[in-house]
């Protein structure tokens, strides 16, 4: 690593203050080169996008970055904190280490990392960086996961894996044959080796197929936060598990909700359908994900709007629900008579198994997005469009 030019890259970066990075390009100050001034704004990203993810290293003077996707598919503090929250041991290994916040949290978890990256130049960012902030703990390995396995002799209590999801065009990619290392490949080689494997993938994952592909998985955790799906992992052991059991949890500012279930669960569930009724619920991001439909209804004893709907229904209010609460006003069919009322008024609008798109939606009956107050669009259990018109419920005690 150029470890002068970077470090001086990071010194002018970290006088630079709210600059808006595309036209402070443009500008190009002439004291430095055009490759220099990249290296610059590189580090300047990095250090804002380190404030926000990992506060931990914000203060840490010195601390370099490598290219903005290093950095962008890394963890955060928060998700990196839920992630290794069931597990602890002596030995884990890191082998798709990236830009090490996943080996740092670890240390917290397990008495010795070692921790595997293929790219030099990175690997030399997170050798320096580890420096700085004295972690002992982790051996540094520079080598792909492949050849790493081929060589190791040892065995771990815990090996995290987080493939690399980008083409060398920069591109993302989703199914499992196309990230690095193929886990399809090397499954079989990590559960002789440790008795839990820990993988983390793409949001967009289609999770039944991953878990027939992987074919051992024991448990699935899908991490929102703020509504907002980050990370979805996947554990494996190495024997298949009877029925497999998803997490969903959703990370906000006042806690996380949590909903577990099997998927074995899930299939013999069955959802009861109802019209809108007094109270209408959303499930948080993560539980969407999961695909928890039927089970969400059975067990909070719910109705169901329609099947491919994903709204739900009561009469008495469910104030534990995992996810947004509305107050439901009036149930209409969607036409300009009935939504008349509501022109260049404020109102949030959600469209949802529904043949219009919400700007489409917005457009069409001339309203203004904003406020407490939703526009729902939808489909009820008879295959009928209806629109529902309701309020977010924030405070519960009011009630």
């Amino acid at each position: 690593m150029q470890a002068k030019k970077y470090q001086l890259a990071n010194y002018e970066a970290r006088k630079l203050h709210k600059i808006d990075v595309p036209a402070f390009a443009l500008k190009n100050p002439k004291k430095w080169e055009p490759d220099f001034l990249n290296l610059v704004l590189g580090q300047y990203t990095f250090l804002e996008k380190l404030k926000q993810k990992l506060p931990e290293w914000a203060h840490t003077e010195g601390l370099l970055g490598a290219q903005s996707v290093n950095i962008e598919q890394s963890s955060s503090s928060e998700t990196a904190l839920e992630k290794f929250s069931p597990y602890s041991g002596k030995t884990a290994l890191d082998l798709t280490g990236g830009y090490g916040i996943d080996s740092f949290f670890l240390t917290k978890k397990f008495d010795k990392i070692v921790y595997c990256e293929p790219h030099k130049e990175l690997f030399d960012i997170v050798d320096h960086n580890f420096d700085l902030l004295k972690l002992s703990g982790i051996q540094r390995i520079n080598t792909t996961a492949e050849d790493f396995l081929f060589q190791n002799q040892s065995r771990f209590d815990l090996i995290f894996i987080d493939p690399d999801r980008r083409k060398e065009t920069n591109s993302k990619l989703v199914l499992i044959e196309e990230c690095s290392p193929n886990l399809l490949d090397i499954r079989e080689h990590l559960c002789s080796i440790s008795p839990t494997i820990l993988i983390k993938y793409s949001p967009l994952l289609d999770i039944h197929r991953a878990i027939i592909q992987l074919k051992t998985v024991s448990s699935v955790k899908i991490i929102a936060v703020n509504n907002e799906v980050k990370e979805l992992l996947f554990e494996l052991k190495p024997v298949p598990s009877e029925s497999v059991t998803l997490e969903a949890v959703n990370l906000k500012g006042s806690g996380k909700e949590i909903f577990t279930f099997k998927l074995k669960e899930e299939a013999e569930a069955m959802a009861t359908y109802a019209q809108p009724q007094d109270y209408l619920y959303e499930p948080n991001a993560a539980i969407l994900k999961s695909g928890a439909f039927k089970t969400i209804s059975a067990r909070l004893q719910i109705n169901k709007l329609a099947q491919h709907s994903h709204f739900y229904t009561s009469e008495q209010i469910k104030t534990d629900f995992p996810g947004r609460i509305f107050k439901v006003h009036e149930v209409m069919t969607p036409n300009g008579k009935n939504l008349k009322k509501f022109k260049n008024q404020k109102v949030n609008v959600i469209s949802r198994n529904y043949p219009q798109k919400t700007v489409t939606l917005r457009q069409k009956y001339t309203l203004n997005d904003g406020g407490d107050d939703y526009l729902i669009f939808t489909q009820n259990h008879k295959n009928e469009k209806i629109v529902i018109s309701c309020t977010r419920i924030f405070d519960l005690n009011t009630l």
